[in-house]
């Protein structure tokens, strides 16, 4: 049995506005040079890093699929320029059709920023009711910083999530799933989800935060998509 080629390793990345040079650590398995298409896995969060995407591996260990998997700006082994906490105008988006893109994988996310709110907050209201004042009282107070809104915020998040990076997260989200009022608050794409030319599978689970009203836009909107829900899964099915 043939051993699985690992590779790790940084890349320059030029961000003039960071300040300082910066570098994208990245993790390979799999032969890049085999010819068969690899699979590139961009995570999520605001701010997750690579790691809960690890067995992804798999892919590549019993399908013979390469996978490349990186950290992006601020995440785990790449460049944190954590002086750029609160700078809304240094984390965002683009939208583009890059070269080489072939398929597309749309896991667990939204296409507008306000519906994933509407959506969390019905899965907030199925918290306990003592958890649910303590989240609203903080809220009210403009105490989302305290420790025990982070405290009880994790009963949400181990239902329906896990655990992230606090600079990105704190700039674009700020301070919880439920409560967007980072510069992601208003953040939609649904009306160029049409550009999206590429057979796409869209991903989520029955107890996702990503809940099937979140994920609809892409299914009715992208061309050639196939939607699969996972029975026994929150927010992170793979």
């Amino acid at each position: 049995m043939t051993s699985l080629r690992i590779t790790e390793g940084e890349a320059d990345f030029n961000v003039p506005a960071a300040g300082k040079a910066c570098k994208t650590w990245y993790k390979t398995f799999g032969d890049l040079s085999s010819g068969t298409r690899p699979l590139v896995g961009l995570q999520g969060g605001p701010g997750t890093g690579h790691n809960y995407l690890l067995s992804l591996e798999d892919l590549a260990s019993k399908h013979g699929i390469p996978v490349v998997l990186y950290d992006q700006l601020n995440t785990g082994d790449s460049t944190h320029p954590q002086d750029k906490r609160g700078d809304a105008s240094f984390w965002t988006h683009g939208v583009c059709q890059p070269v080489g893109l072939h398929r597309l994988v749309i896991a667990d996310s939204p296409a507008d920023v306000r519906v994933w709110v509407v959506a969390a907050n019905k899965l907030r209201r199925q918290l306990p009711q003592d958890v649910q004042d303590v989240l609203k009282r903080h809220e009210d107070d403009g105490t989302t910083d305290s420790p025990e809104y982070q405290e009880t915020v994790m009963e949400f998040y181990g239902r329906h999530l896990c655990r992230r990076d606090p600079t990105v997260y704190h700039t674009m989200n700020r301070p919880s799933e439920f409560y967007v009022i980072g510069s992601l608050k208003d953040w939609a794409i649904t009306e160029r989800l049409h550009k999206i030319n590429v057979p796409t599978l869209l991903l989520n689970g029955r107890y996702d935060e990503a809940m099937d009203e979140v994920a609809e836009p892409y299914f009715e909107k992208v061309d050639k998509a196939r939607w699969v829900t996972f029975a026994e899964s929150s927010h992170m099915p793979h």
